[in-house]
């Protein structure tokens, strides 16, 4: 009995000991496994923070490669509006921007485009206004000038004995100014 009850005290204590071994053996892989994650998760929050988004997403998980990406897209389109939407920045607008700013965008640039167009119609306006004035001014004068022409012609006109003007040929022709 001795026998068999240190044959079975060995198989136990070796089941033990290969069980404790085992689960030894799958810790040490958990730990290597759980570092490798927060490597990754530690190189993804790199790659999420580069300011010049190029950093590899390849080392986040999928779900959070997808919002960096959003993110990028989103600082991208906000780098080709501001301070002001250039001609070399549109192209990166156009690529980057949601449907609702591309319209906003266009909205902006119609309302440019209106007022661009309303300011060259009130220029040519103005022009107009100011060639009209200057016409009427030179038509002012000169009617003003006839007026006063024709006033000192009638005051120099012969008169009668009883006061009244008789304006002879010669009379007339210094009132047509010939």
């Amino acid at each position: 009995m001795n026998l068999l009850g240190n044959l079975t005290f060995r198989l136990i204590g070796g089941a033990i000991g290969l069980a404790l071994l085992a689960s030894c053996a799958w810790l040490i892989k958990d730990r290597f496994h759980q570092r490798g994650l927060a490597q990754d998760a530690v190189a993804c929050a790199t790659a999420a923070a580069d300011e010049k988004d190029t950093a590899p997403l390849d080392r986040c998980l999928p779900k959070v490669a997808d919002e960096v990406r959003v993110a990028r897209q989103a600082r991208l389109c906000e780098r080709s509006l501001l301070p002001t939407l250039r001609d070399d920045s549109r192209f990166a607008m156009a690529q980057s921007c949601a449907a609702g700013t591309k319209r906003l965008v266009a909205q902006a640039d119609a309302t440019a485009a209106d007022l661009a167009a309303t300011q060259a119609q009130l220029r040519a306006a103005r022009a107009e206004t100011t060639a009209a004035v200057t016409r009427a001014e030179a038509r002012a004068a000169t009617s003003n000038e006839r007026e006063r022409h024709g006033r000192t012609v009638i005051q120099a006109a012969p008169r009668d004995a009883g006061g009244i003007i008789r304006c002879d040929a010669e009379c007339l022709r210094r009132l047509n100014g010939q």
